[in-house]
């Protein structure tokens, strides 16, 4: 077992993978001796755990545990004790130049893959695992994304796959190390992930008067459940959502740990929810504290529609307080968040199944673990909170565009004085230069790098980003509202700027301030191959930063929009349709239907009817619209427009059947 936890007096821990009595049937028909079970119970080693007593592992780094199978297998397959590594963190010292005995991470060199001594990481694991034979038949598991038979759908699952040695070690190479996801190599992911636990605990552990340090995470919905449970109850869970905040602070006595747990009725888990639910604990804290705090420190996980994303990055740049917004390593943010939510579980099961208490919502949950859950002492406090259905999710002001490469971002300062202005850099530091705000003298500059500017435009009803060097739009700035996205992303921008104009004859008329000069001619091959590249994306995050860097590229090709005629397209009409249409028709122009050829492609192929692109051009422009304008599109209230009666799962619905 790799937890040091396991590990005992007598050893490292061990799991006996059957259970007790089938263990000693087993014992005794090998070596033909008769021994009580009892007996063969009392003679079980200390340090080796009955199947029962494992701790379930779930919510795994999905790179880490893939790095690990793999690592697992090779060391049963080798007979010098000393090379056996189990654990993914063992990986940096088997690719890496040994570091100095005084250094907790490698050189940052040799980390970044620029060092020439241990760069070539195939050549590395091969000469490393060479007492293993060639031609030897090993055994290893893999999560993999497979198709669903039933909908067509992806979803991970642990494939189990067999093959030589060099087999294994190139997957291991190719598809573990040096290119799991998110433009980053595994050992800079393993080192991040570490480098910003670290940041927390040092803080945490030396945290300066007046600052206050806060993680926070959406706990798993807790499903509404009963001592005695009828079927229809137990079939049907109600959902409760519980997002706990853990804020340290000073006070006279030391430093406090004050838990804050969200219970509320609303089940969205978005970044609107989780500004309303911090500004709700940020009060109390104030409260507590009896002024604002000087500085404001918090961490979380990179959740995208949560706390990582273009939305939380704009209620951040609107803050008047100086924050310091700090993310985990990716899929490495369990914390106290994940205790504090296991602790309140638990003593909340023990009282249902007691028949102390009956939970049917939201509210006697926030009752119950009110009276009976809250603590106040001197270092050690819980509180508490009710949220209904309040949250506002109308809020224009952080309508912003997605900034490139956020997702290798771990830590984003606010600018008080500006709005849409924030300064970010790949890691976090809290040295004693850094706690000053003195960073050109930050001690860790090896591995951290300067913070950098970065600005955001916000333009009513639209979204927009621009670099460090472009001028922020104001929240105030007029825009024209009736400039709505006709058919892509380009056109809505070149629109807001007021390059272009859309008649009412639906034409697009290009003035001089708008013309593009050396347009690429290989168009539809370039339209083609980022079809492709959308469909190869295994994450939305990938396919969001896939959009997010073609938007340049595709603003060169101008979508002209045409009025078609039978005669110059050399189209043919419907006569099956022409039969179906209407006498009643109020238009002064001649009308003729004509055949869409359906493949699945109806609605691309219709448009591009109307435009002088092809419908694999017209899709990859529709996907990049609903990525850059998701908030639009994930609005039940903006999909409703027009309706009186508008449903809470419409885009649900508008997904199902598109």
């Amino acid at each position: 077992m790799p937890q040091k936890r396991y590990a005992t007096k007598d050893g490292p821990g061990y799991l006996l993978q059957i259970s007790l009595i089938v263990a000693h049937s087993k014992y005794c028909a090998e070596s033909n001796r008769k021994v009580s079970l009892g007996k063969f119970a009392s003679l079980r080693p200390k340090n080796v755990r009955l199947l029962s007593s494992k701790h379930r592992e779930y919510c795994c780094c999905t790179y880490c545990v893939n790095v690990r199978y793999k690592l697992l297998t090779l060391s049963h397959a080798l007979q010098n004790k000393s090379k056996k590594k189990s654990s993914e963190t063992d990986i940096c010292s088997i690719l890496l130049c040994p570091k100095a005995d005084n250094e907790r991470f490698h050189q940052a060199e040799c980390i970044n893959g620029v060092c020439t001594d241990c760069n070539n990481y195939m050549e590395t694991v091969t000469n490393y695992y060479r007492e293993i034979p060639d031609d030897k038949i090993l055994t290893w598991s893999r999560w993999e994304r497979t198709v669903r038979d039933s909908d067509g759908k992806t979803q991970r699952n642990v494939i189990t796959k067999s093959g030589k040695k060099g087999v294994l070690l190139e997957e291991l190479v190719k598809e573990d190390i040096q290119k799991p996801a998110q433009g980053m190599t595994f050992i800079k992911h393993i080192h991040n992930a570490h480098w910003q636990n670290l940041q927390f605990t040092n803080l945490r552990n030396d945290l300066p008067d007046g600052w206050t340090l806060q993680i926070m995470d959406f706990a798993k919905n807790r499903e509404v459940k009963y001592q005695d449970e009828i079927k229809s109850a137990f079939y049907t869970k109600g959902q409760i959502t519980m997002h706990p905040i853990v804020t340290y602070y000073n006070n006279d006595y030391g430093t406090v740990r004050e838990s804050s747990v969200i219970i509320s009725e609303d089940s969205t888990h978005d970044y609107h929810a989780v500004h309303h639910f911090r500004q709700v604990v940020d009060k109390h804290i104030e409260t507590q504290l009896g002024r604002q705090p000087h500085r404001k420190v918090v961490f979380s996980d990179g959740c995208s529609s949560q706390y990582k994303s273009k939305g939380p990055f704009a209620d951040l740049s609107l803050e008047r307080t100086p924050i310091d917004r700090n993310y985990f390593g990716s899929e490495h943010g369990k914390g106290d968040c994940d205790a504090e939510i296991g602790q309140v579980n638990k003593a909340v099961d023990r009282a249902i199944i007691g028949n102390q208490c009956v939970i049917n919502n939201a509210k006697e949950m926030y009752a119950f673990s009110k009276d009976n859950l809250e603590l106040d002492e001197n270092l050690a406090k819980r509180k508490f909170f009710f949220v209904g259905r309040e949250i506002n999710r109308n809020r224009p002001e952080t309508e912003v565009k997605t900034l490139p490469n956020s997702r290798k971002l771990h830590q984003l300062l606010n600018i008080c004085d500006s709005p849409y202005q924030l300064k970010s850099r790949n890691l976090s530091c809290f040295c004693r230069y850094c706690k000053l705000e003195d960073y050109a003298r930050c001690v860790n500059y090896r591995y951290v790098e300067p913070y950098k500017n970065r600005s955001l435009v916000l333009v009513k009803g639209k979204t927009q980003s621009i670099d460090s060097n472009c001028e922020v739009i104001p929240p105030d700035s007029p825009t024209d509202n009736s400039l709505l996205p006709c058919t892509s992303n380009e056109i809505s921008n070149l629109a807001n700027t007021g390059q272009v104009n859309i008649n009412q004859g639906d034409q697009l008329e290009s003035g001089t301030s708008s013309k593009i000069s050396d347009i690429p001619q290989n168009r539809e091959d370039y339209f083609s191959d980022l079809q492709k590249k959308m469909e190869s994306c295994q994450t939305y995050d990938d396919l969001q930063l896939l959009c997010v860097n073609a938007v340049s590229e595709i603003d060169q090709h101008q979508l002209q929009i045409c009025s078609p005629t039978i005669v110059h397209q050399k189209l043919q009409v419907d006569s099956v349709a022409m039969k179906l249409m209407p006498d009643d028709l109020d238009t002064d122009q001649a009308l003729f239907p004509i055949p869409i050829y359906g493949d699945g492609n109806c609605l691309p192929r219709c448009c591009s009817v109307f435009t002088d692109a092809s419908h694999v051009e017209m899709r990859a422009r529709m996907v990049v619209e609903a990525v850059l304008y998701e908030n639009h599109y994930l609005d039940c209230q903006f999909l409703g427009k027009g309706d009186s009666d508008v449903h809470s799962k419409l885009p649900g619905i508008f997904a199902t059947f598109a």
